[in-house]
């Protein structure tokens, strides 16, 4: 499905995820949050990447996914991603 959207220098035009992809997409947020609690069984803290918004992804869809993904997990934190990563070498 397509929708158009009415900005300040005119139109912009974003894909929305059907329902079939973002029940794929509900489906493995579950399936990590098994893997995640199979691996984490002894850990007091879990820490994760949050999980990146889909363009135009309801905000709905994206908290059910981070739920499903965090569900069971006592104590949880999320690291957002910037995207600018920094090497520094050291002589």
């Amino acid at each position: 499905m397509n929708a158009s959207f009415e900005g300040n220098n005119g139109e912009y035009n974003s894909t929305i995820p059907d329902q079939d992809y973002m029940d794929e997409k509900i489906a493995s947020s579950k399936r990590l949050n098994e893997i995640i609690v199979e691996r984490s069984k002894e850990a007091s803290l879990v820490i994760t990447n949050l999980p990146p918004i889909l363009e135009g992804q309801k905000a709905q869809d994206y908290l059910s996914f981070c739920s499903n993904m965090t569900q069971n997990i006592t104590r949880l934190l999320f690291i957002q991603n910037s995207s600018k990563e920094v090497l520094t070498q050291y002589s």
